[in-house]
């Protein structure tokens, strides 16, 4: 396969602040392609594929999540998480639900 080099105008677009989607745009390619330019040029590492997918209102972000796993971790409770991250304790209830993982 022949390396392609990336396109010095995306590469100009991210240095001045717009997200990789806008360059891409700009340059007349999709994300995915900007993407791929960009890891075979060695410039930057592609995101996967799935973060690609727009987050809905109300989701946590992967910081949050972390936050959630490592305030559990010292022990907090639910209520005192939910305090902390600003969210209703339903909320990180759910979470905790949904991505505990139990030893067998």
């Amino acid at each position: 396969m022949v390396a392609v080099e990336c396109p010095v105008g995306i590469l100009e677009a991210m240095d001045e602040g717009f997200p990789t989607s806008v360059a891409a745009r700009a340059a007349g390619v999709s994300r995915a392609t900007a993407y791929r330019w960009l890891g075979e040029d060695r410039r930057v590492l592609p995101l996967p594929f799935q973060s690609f997918a727009v987050m809905r209102p109300g989701s946590l972000s992967l910081r949050e999540r972390e936050e959630i796993g490592f305030q559990l971790a010292r022990g907090q409770e639910v209520r005192q998480i939910a305090g902390l991250l600003g969210r209703a304790p339903s909320t990180i209830s759910r979470e905790v639900a949904r991505n505990r993982v139990y030893d067998k």
